[in-house]
């Protein structure tokens, strides 16, 4: 009989024992199929572990499990945090990348706390989300890693068709002949060529300590003649930066025109145009109709047009005063034409006069009171070469 009770006492053993490998089989097995699948972010993996380990350490009943990843933290159902637990570590390599914790309830602290395989269980469990969560960096530096370079190379893309397109600008104001040409073909091949919606140039008065308007853009995206229009853009608050040497300053509040109620990036960029560290010129742009971002490259890259605007500019402008030289020495040189045909033609009549004269005083018989045109010509000559 005592013998049987043994049996009976060492095959129930048995039982529970194959019972708690079974469920331990299983919770390593269903967190490996968590920490494996590729249609799930490690959030969700690691929340679903973290509800799983509670059934496999203590069959769910008398402890529960908190995994602190970072500042995430993911807990068991029903987590009650007690005076009885312990902590297993989760390496990231060589990292410490955060922490398993157990907790289990007074009345399995009397019974001793965590079996022998129990914390074998989890120390297995904590090891593999380690590794987990090392690959997981891995694969998220990585990703991290290919999208900058994919953001580079677009940028770099962007970068070489705004510098091809500052070239090709540059190229076609050089052609200009005025200065009202180079000042529209600016304007619209900004907006045209650097993806933008509304820009506006203004440029420096010799004669007036503002900056006159020359072409903009109105909201439908034409180009406006702004001549009538004068910015003295020194008084403006927060705009000293572009007089004291930085390139371009953005969320400059626009001012035409007036922002509607609720409009967002109602803001401007402007852009300073310097020769010779003195600014002559601002260029003033904005997606105000499409919304569309404005990068720091883009504004960069206008202002390379700086060098090449003040040269056209100033090459217009001698070509302007130029032909003004032309234009009066022409009319000087027309006016001394009239004069000279004036001049000849008075002379000439007062040739025929001494002629009709000395003619009638020979019909009367008397002598020419004026010697012949052609000798007094001669005399004048006569003189000249004795000189």
């Amino acid at each position: 009989m005592k013998e049987t009770q043994v049996k009976a006492h060492a095959s129930a053993i048995d039982v529970t024992t194959l019972e708690q490998m079974i469920s331990e089989l299983g919770c390593l097995y269903g967190i490996e199929k968590l920490l494996s699948g590729e249609d799930q972010t490690a959030e969700v993996a690691l929340q679903a572990t973290a509800r799983i380990l509670p059934n496999a350490a203590c069959r769910g009943r008398d402890c529960c499990v908190r995994l602190c990843v970072g500042e995430r933290t993911y807990l068991s159902d029903r987590f009650q945090e007690s005076a009885h637990g312990e902590s297993f570590p989760l390496r990231s390599g060589d990292v410490m990348a955060g922490s398993l914790e157990v907790f289990w309830t007074e009345q399995k602290a009397k019974a001793g706390g965590l079996t022998d395989s129990e914390r074998e269980l989890l120390i297995t469990a904590a090891d593999r989300l380690g590794r987990f969560l090392n690959q997981w960096r891995m694969e998220q530096a990585l990703r991290q890693s290919t999208e900058q370079l994919r953001r580079d190379h677009e940028e770099r893309q962007k970068a070489e068709r705004w510098l091809q397109a500052v070239l090709n600008l540059s190229a076609v104001i050089a052609g200009c002949q005025t200065q009202d040409e180079i000042c529209r073909m600016v304007v619209e091949g900004i907006r045209g060529q650097m993806d933008l919606d509304r820009c506006g140039l203004f440029l420096s008065d010799p004669y007036d300590p503002r900056f006159y308007g020359t072409y903009g853009t109105d909201m439908n995206g034409k180009t406006t003649n702004e001549r009538h229009y004068y910015w003295d853009i020194r008084k403006e608050r927060d705009i000293e930066g572009l007089f004291a040497g930085i390139p371009f300053k953005t969320g400059y509040p626009s001012g035409n025109p007036e922002p509607k109620p609720g409009e967002i990036d109602a803001g401007s960029n402007l852009i300073a145009l310097r020769q010779a560290g003195k600014v002559f010129g601002i260029i003033s742009v904005d997606n105000r109709i499409t919304h569309r971002p404005i990068s720091a490259s883009q504004l960069y890259h206008i202002s390379l047009l700086a060098e090449v605007l003040g040269n056209a500019l100033q090459i217009a402008g001698t070509r302007s005063e130029l032909r003004d030289l032309i234009e009066k020495a022409n009319r000087a040189n027309e006016e001394l034409a009239d004069f000279n045909h004036v001049m000849v033609g008075r002379e000439n009549r007062m040739i025929e006069l001494k002629e009709e004269i000395n003619e009638l005083l020979a019909e009367q018989g008397n002598p020419p009171r004026y010697p012949p045109v052609w000798s007094d010509a001669e005399t004048d000559l006569n003189e000249w070469n004795s000189v």
